[in-house]
């Protein structure tokens, strides 16, 4: 028999509920995230929580492997919510041990990492008093991420040459640390120079296309604060498959311009299809990344996910 306590949970799955007062968290830290103004970050916002009554428990966990242990071996028993401080790596990781429960705790989001694309799609500011106000306020959304080989992104899947980026460095995992948001510069020139811009085959639903860069979008954002989706809305069940033609340099900074400028969709050599389903085909081998981590190469299948992870919303 399921306690109250379970039942409130699975409601709150259904994207109903809210976090009682003064909630117990259990806060999910990558030491390995962010900067030491990040780290500061932390501890600032953390001591807002405790001065509103908020009960803390804080783990430490370096891999995405440990994180997605600690958040899904916790229960209704152990807390009232799971938070993620860190990037989006930690946040993802957080959601897919989260997503291995029938009656996943709900999931919060302290942005004091390298990249942060979530906190941007929930309109989070990086300031103490901004980060802690969610959890005060208790108001849950629900967010049904992209279903993956390995596991769930929130955010994204790449395929092409931002996957073969971030496969770049991830084999340089000290980069992020010392060079923070400027550690993906040394993999993009890496891959700029060696990269050779196959055609890509995917399926969307069934129907065949081929692009030289595809990429899955959750939301509204891609890279950063860009906007690659305009319709896009992270709390809204499916995904936007951005279809990105041409090949070379001169393309990915005419493409990169129009990101940039919020225009993206509007290159006559960029289509933006909605999706419930997307087949990456192939060549075999092609880089796929997924929020900022590698995945298994091509061929892939990605799936909007039978069900939704509830988020702590500012």
């Amino acid at each position: 028999m399921r306690s109250t306590h379970d039942l409130a949970v699975l409601d709150q799955s259904q994207g109903g509920g809210a976090l009682p007062h003064a909630p117990r968290l259990l806060v999910i830290a990558n030491p390995l995230a962010g900067t030491g103004a990040g780290r500061r970050l932390l501890q600032r916002t953390l001591d807002v929580l405790r001065a509103e009554g908020c009960r803390l428990l804080i783990a430490e966990a370096r891999t995405p492997e440990e994180i997605a242990a600690l958040a899904g071996g916790t229960g209704p028993e152990d807390a009232d919510a799971v938070v993620a401080a860190g990037g989006d790596g930690t946040i993802n990781a957080a959601a897919n041990g989260l997503m291995q429960r029938d009656f996943p705790l709900p999931l919060g989001v302290l942005a004091v990492g390298t990249a942060n694309v979530m906190a941007l799609e929930m309109g989070l500011k990086r300031a103490p008093r901004a980060l802690a106000a969610p959890f005060l306020t208790g108001r849950l959304r629900p967010v049904t991420p992209i279903e993956t080989p390995t596991g769930h992104a929130l955010l994204m899947v790449g395929a092409g040459f931002d996957g073969a980026v971030v496969a770049t460095l991830a084999a340089r995992p000290a980069l992020k640390w010392r060079w923070g948001k400027l550690a993906y510069l040394p993999p993009v020139l890496d891959r700029i120079r060696h990269y050779d811009w196959p055609e890509i085959s995917v399926r969307i639903d069934g129907v065949p296309h081929r692009a030289h860069g595809v990429v899955a979008v959750n939301g509204r954002l891609y890279g950063g604060a860009f906007r690659a989706v305009p319709e896009g809305d992270i709390t809204r069940p499916g995904m936007h498959v951005v279809l990105l033609g041409g090949r070379g340099v001169a393309a990915l900074l005419r493409q990169g311009a129009a990101l940039a400028a919020g225009r993206l969709d509007r290159l006559s050599d960029v289509r933006i299809l909605p999706a419930r389903e997307l087949v990456i085909e192939g060549p075999a081998g092609l880089a796929i990344q997924a929020d900022g981590d590698p995945l298994p190469s091509a061929p892939a299948v990605l799936r909007v996910a039978d069900r939704s992870l509830n988020l702590i919303w500012p």
